[in-house]
């Protein structure tokens, strides 16, 4: 038995047995909810998936109410602009930082950063704390509960619920956009009246947040563009740059009139430069070159975004730009398909699907290029400005 292990197995039935005995505080009426606190620690997409919840309680909470959102550092800029909004700050979490590669792994400045948190918040005086994490992490669970707001909300897994006042059930076969809106203190949910076609992921990032040099450049590229967004923060879920090299080059022959502009994270680099050297169509390539607010005016300006599972088809979301995506099985795909937008994806069935932590094998992410081609460009051909520059009939 590792350490990680050892340690769940002697903690986790410790909280099972809080949950029961926990004395609950009584919720104040949402009239007198003036100060909110949404904590939500984790990756860009995940925090956008949060924003149709933010927009819901801004219209649930009486006027005046302030709502402070916590995220981590990397992902402060996905909701730097958003109005629904008061106040963004940061929480350097251990489990939802890119640099450790999903690890897991805590670190002193975790733990500098636990303590800065909870002595910036405890005296802020929240009447309500929601935890919209999407997973059962009892760390994030304790850690608003060290705050002192009035009461605390969060979904009802087994090993947070102890730290809960109020806890939600959560809507396992739900978009977890829709699953996150019944965090509101109404208890509005994905069966509201307002359904997913009303509501959008929300990214609108300040317009000095772009480089004007960029943007120009973006600008100057004629339409139609499409975007390929090949690289993820979760390696494991990146697909052999050979096979896009093979998507791409056939993507090139079918629709010769559009440009394709390779974007990614800033650390794909090194990858993005060896994919535009196995790529025979000519490519922008602007990995590395962009803020987050640069990235999503590629993908806004695209009439198509091709990716991997990652932040890129909720950035896409938000910005309409119809998608599709090669998913794996490490999670319930249902839960992360693009939000409002048209799309179609790639997905293997497996036997070890919803694994959380993936295989060494990844045989889920095992597409094979010629299906994915095919794919694609019965999708793409639905798009008038890619089926404008369409070379033939669409592939069967």
């Amino acid at each position: 038995m590792t350490g990680r292990a050892g340690l769940k197995r002697t903690i986790y039935p410790l909280l099972a047995a809080l949950a029961r005995l926990r004395r609950r505080r009584v919720p104040p009426p949402i009239a007198e909810c003036r100060r909110v606190l949404v904590m939500h620690l984790g990756l860009v997409g995940d925090v956008l998936l949060a924003t149709p919840l933010l927009a819901q309680l801004r219209a649930t909470l009486p006027a005046g109410a302030r709502i402070t959102v916590v995220v981590p550092p990397h992902a402060r800029a996905a909701l730097e602009g958003n109005g629904d909004i008061d106040e963004i700050a940061t929480y350097d979490a251990f489990w939802a930082d890119p640099a450790d590669d999903h690890r897991h792994a805590p670190r002193w400045k975790h733990l500098v950063a636990t303590w800065r948190f909870v002595r910036q918040h405890r005296s802020a005086g929240y009447d309500l704390a929601i935890n919209s994490w999407m997973m059962d992490q009892p760390f994030s669970a304790a850690l608003l509960s060290m705050i002192g707001a009035r009461a605390t909300r969060g979904f009802d897994f087994p090993f947070s619920r102890a730290f809960y006042d109020v806890a939600v059930p959560f809507e396992s076969g739900a978009h977890l956009a829709d699953a996150l809106r019944a965090l509101t203190p109404t208890g509005i949910g994905a069966n509201s009246n307002a359904g997913a076609t009303a509501l959008r992921l929300r990214f609108t990032p300040p317009p000095a947040s772009t480089d004007p040099a960029f943007r120009s450049r973006l600008e100057a590229i004629p339409t139609p563009i499409i975007a390929i967004a090949p690289f993820s923060s979760e390696r494991r879920k990146e697909w052999p740059l050979d096979r896009w090299a093979a998507v791409i080059d056939a993507l090139a022959e079918h629709y010769p009139a559009a440009q394709f502009v390779l974007t990614g994270v800033p650390d794909a680099r090194a990858r993005a430069a060896e994919l535009v050297a196995q790529v025979k169509s000519p490519m922008i390539n602007t990995v590395g070159e962009t803020t987050l607010a640069g990235f999503a005016a590629i993908v806004g300006r695209a009439a198509l975004l091709v990716t991997t599972e990652s932040g890129a088809m909720h950035i896409a979301s938000a910005t309409g730009t119809p998608t599709y995506v090669l998913f794996s099985q490490i999670y319930d795909y249902r839960q992360f398909t693009p939000y409002g937008v048209p799309n179609a994806f790639s997905l293997i069935d497996v036997p070890c699907a919803r694994c959380i932590y993936g295989c060494p094998a990844m045989t889920c992410m095992q597409h094979a290029p010629a299906d994915v081609i095919a794919s694609v460009i019965r999708f793409a051909d639905a798009i008038p400005a890619c089926r404008a520059t369409s070379t033939g009939p669409q592939r069967r």
